[in-house]
């Protein structure tokens, strides 16, 4: 594969991930809203936060399947894979995945100490823990790999 097919997939890769950690948030953050201001909203909002969720879920599916069919594509030429998995690539994914457990750790941190004074709910923190476990590293890869 020449050199400008492994740009174009690696741009695609990194098109696909970030469309998969935005659409992955817009599905997160409405149903976390959603779990935080139960009863605290009127109904009609909590059905808008809901359709938008669903919308936001349809969205990320999508990304998640062209994510796996770009990353098919990469493993099918091994010239591409061996160019787009290099000892920089491992290191910025293994920085990324550090990132993301001390944030995931952060965030632990600061629901127990914040339950010494507040009500917390546990379905709101470990949806938020699954947003950031999701989200951080790969937003984090994302940086680290700019050009």
């Amino acid at each position: 594969m020449e050199p400008r097919s492994v740009d174009v997939l690696d741009r695609s890769r990194r098109r696909m991930l970030l469309g998969f950690a935005i659409a992955f948030m817009v599905w997160q953050v409405p149903t976390v809203l959603d779990e935080v201001l139960t009863g605290r909203i009127p109904n009609q909002y909590g059905t808008y936060l809901t359709i938008l969720a669903a919308a936001a879920g349809v969205v990320w599916l999508v990304f998640a399947i062209s994510y796996l069919r770009t990353a098919r594509a990469i493993a099918r030429d091994p010239n591409a894979a061996a160019a787009l998995d290099d000892e920089r690539l491992r290191d910025n994914r293994s920085r990324s995945y550090a990132v993301g457990f001390w944030t995931l750790g952060g965030l632990l941190i600061m629901t127990r100490l914040l339950s010494m004074v507040w009500d917390v709910s546990v379905s709101a923190v470990s949806q938020v823990g699954l947003m950031l476990a999701v989200v951080v590293p790969i937003v984090t890869f994302l940086l680290l790999e700019r050009e």
